[in-house]
């Protein structure tokens, strides 16, 4: 099992502002206590001290080679959620509504969630890659009801 790190706030929050942005103009955090911790193949645990709420959104992937690009993994992850935008229905910008095919999109571009922290891991089991990815969102978005991002 080898550990990538994605401690830096480049391939975090480029990926997210760029989806953000897409929607509504607002300031996202990386935050230091947001990010998961992961180990390969044997569960996730969430190190999170300070947050009151927090969502998650999770990606997985797998390839016969191995990938040292975190920053393409991070970049994949957020276009794999916000790729839910074509099934999102538009009514439920100002009162959501959860829905399981755009619950990963309605996450990135929650207006009110104001840090992010992602994790990654990559493991190795009988000759294939596994590619894990976990991004905690503070506060957490999705909640029902509520405005998923402000509108003119």
């Amino acid at each position: 099992m080898m550990m990538l790190s994605a401690r830096g706030p480049a391939p975090t929050t480029d990926a997210h502002l760029a989806a953000s942005l897409s929607v509504a103009v607002r300031r996202l955090a990386v935050s230091e206590s947001a990010h998961p911790r992961l180990w390969g193949g044997f569960g996730l645990s969430i190190n999170l001290r300070k947050a009151n709420s927090v969502g998650q959104n999770l990606y997985m992937m797998g390839s016969s080679e191995k990938s040292e690009n975190t920053h393409d993994i991070l970049t994949a992850s957020v276009n794999s959620w916000y790729s839910e935008v074509k099934d999102f229905d538009n009514r439920s910008v100002r009162e959501y509504k959860f829905e399981f095919t755009t619950g990963h999109y309605s996450q990135v571009v929650w207006g009110d969630t104001t840090h992010v922290g992602c994790g990654l891991v990559q493991y190795k089991d009988s000759g294939f890659y596994t590619t894990m990815v976990a991004c905690n969102y503070s506060p957490a978005g999705n909640l029902i009801g509520g405005t998923v991002y402000p509108t003119l």
